[in-house]
């Protein structure tokens, strides 16, 4: 069963499906190169069921990030409650499958958060760079080493 939503994405399905260049209008293909690479790698790889995969992998990438950050940061007595909170609120899986450029960009951020608060702070730019090619606005999260500082 695939997951419809109602949004004015047709842009990024053509480009997902076809991996077109030029229907990339939507996209920044200066910054979000990786996300364009992928794109073609899952394409060349698995034809015509790439997007469908890409969109498998990108959801379980996301769902392991969001369970790993609830058992390293959030006390034990309420695990069940926000792993019940993540599944049950059906927003959160429509973003999941929707958002997919940004739920990987956050996903990375949540993988560095350590190095963040263990003040490493190059390996924590590295993986905000690496961040921000697949969705720019990733690079806002280098403003956090300024609040880290002060």
């Amino acid at each position: 069963m695939l997951v419809e939503s109602d949004t004015d994405s047709d842009s990024d399905v053509a480009l997902l499906t076809d991996c077109d260049i030029d229907t990339a209008s939507d996209f920044d293909t200066d910054t979000d190169r990786l996300w364009l690479f992928l794109n073609y790698l899952y394409k060349s790889i698995f034809g015509d069921l790439g997007f469908h995969t890409m969109l498998t992998g990108m959801a379980a990438f996301t769902c392991f990030v969001l369970y790993r950050f609830t058992i390293k940061y959030i006390s034990p007595e309420y695990y069940a409650l926000s792993i019940a909170l993540l599944l049950l609120e059906p927003n959160n899986i429509l973003v999941i499958s929707s958002a997919m450029r940004q739920s990987i960009a956050v996903g990375i951020f949540l993988l560095n958060i350590d190095s963040l608060i263990e003040k490493r702070y190059v390996q924590y730019t590295a993986g905000i760079l690496l961040a921000s090619l697949f969705h720019s606005s990733a690079l806002f999260f280098l403003v956090l080493i300024l609040v880290e500082l002060s």
